[in-house]
């Protein structure tokens, strides 16, 4: 292939989001603002966002017992969304910590891995650049058995992810899509609710157990 129509492509395949896409979740993020607006303690504390798999964390704070956290996740985003909204979702409380979930909703809507990648990236430099010192630990993509297609895709974008962060200061990579596996490859049923793509307890149990000293020792080194 000639070498400039395939910059071009490459180009386009990881081209903006077109203008407008964003604003569906306005109504949305005006709510948990205002549901933020009532805990003013939670100003440099810790922030959760991305998509349904953070919103659907009911137990958040029992689980993170002790260490201020405010969730901030909003069900059905990409993570162009979370760029988009970044200074309403996470920097306008100052974090000391900010907890990502946010891709696994594009793959299934066919967003070419590499763009996704692009937006991690944005999502990084954005919160770097209001803080330096504002860790960040970016949660793999979890393997959903309902979007089992996909799954080469989101093994993809894990590895890119993980090989990008090992590079950067101040930003960790926390793994839950191995431990979500059995050791032969397969899914594990009782992590999953009917739909097979959302959580039951159990899955959180396994998010806890890999986050929460995560969590603890980036507010203790901030």
């Amino acid at each position: 292939m000639n070498p400039w129509l395939a910059a071009a492509l490459a180009l386009t395949l990881i081209a903006p989001p077109k203008p407008g896409k964003h604003e569906q979740w306005d109504a949305e993020i005006a709510k948990l603002e205002a549901k933020a607006a009532k805990r003013p303690d939670l100003h440099g504390g810790v922030v959760f966002t991305g998509s349904s798999s953070i919103k659907n964390w009911k137990t958040l704070s029992k689980d993170f017992n002790g260490i201020p956290v405010i969730n901030m996740g909003f069900g059905g985003s990409e993570l162009a969304d979370a760029v988009f909204y970044i200074d309403r979702l996470a920097l306008q409380y100052k974090p000391r910590v900010v907890v990502l979930y946010s891709g696994e909703n594009d793959i299934n809507a066919k967003v070419p891995v590499q763009r996704v990648f692009e937006d991690l990236k944005q999502f990084i430099t954005l919160v770097h650049k209001s803080d330096p010192a504002t860790r960040i630990i970016v949660v793999s993509l979890k393997p959903s058995p309902v979007r089992e297609k996909h799954l080469d895709k989101v093994r993809e974008y894990n590895r890119l992810a993980a090989d990008y962060i090992k590079g950067i200061r101040n930003v960790e990579f926390a793994d839950v899509f191995t431990p979500m596996m059995t050791s032969d490859g397969k899914f594990r049923d009782e992590l999953y609710v009917s739909d097979r793509l959302h959580m039951t307890p159990t899955g959180y149990t396994i998010w806890t157990e890999i986050l929460y000293p995560m969590v603890q020792k980036a507010i203790l080194h901030r």
